[in-house]
């Protein structure tokens, strides 16, 4: 298991079937699975939920299709230069074939993630797009 650089937060995104999770879970410690919570609290209950958890120091990685949401959220209630994590991985391959809701799901993914990354650029967070990590960090 490989840790995070000394005080790097990641945020890992991307498409149902990606290797989030795989990815993620190359990370030893403070992995937060953000689409374990569309269940109890719906899509945007767990969006601000993740959202306020980008504050929470004990997390240092953060994964899901759900990110892009909760970077919109977070970004709303954080004006300024203050950055919700220093890096965001974008992969950017399914590696399997996607149902129709998975597809729909994905363009609103791709579509919020391009309204947002502007705003994390200016803020000096690296987006690194994967089109193919195959587990690399």
């Amino acid at each position: 298991m490989a840790m995070a650089h000394a005080n790097e937060r990641v945020a890992i995104t991307g498409w149902s079937g990606t290797g989030k999770t795989t990815l993620a879970d190359t990370y030893a410690d403070g992995v937060v699975h953000c689409d374990d919570y569309i269940g109890p609290y719906g899509s945007a209950g767990a969006a601000s939920l993740v959202a306020d958890l980008f504050n929470d120091p004990r997390y240092a990685v953060f994964e899901g299709v759900l990110i892009p949401q909760a970077i919109r959220r977070w970004l709303d209630k954080h004006p300024g230069t203050v950055q919700p994590f220093q890096r965001l991985i974008v992969l950017t391959q399914p590696r399997r074939v996607q149902t129709g809701r998975q597809i729909t799901q994905g363009h609103l993914h791709d579509r919020i993630l391009e309204n947002v990354t502007p705003n994390l650029g200016r803020r000096g967070v690296v987006i690194e797009l994967r089109p193919d990590h195959r587990g690399r960090r």
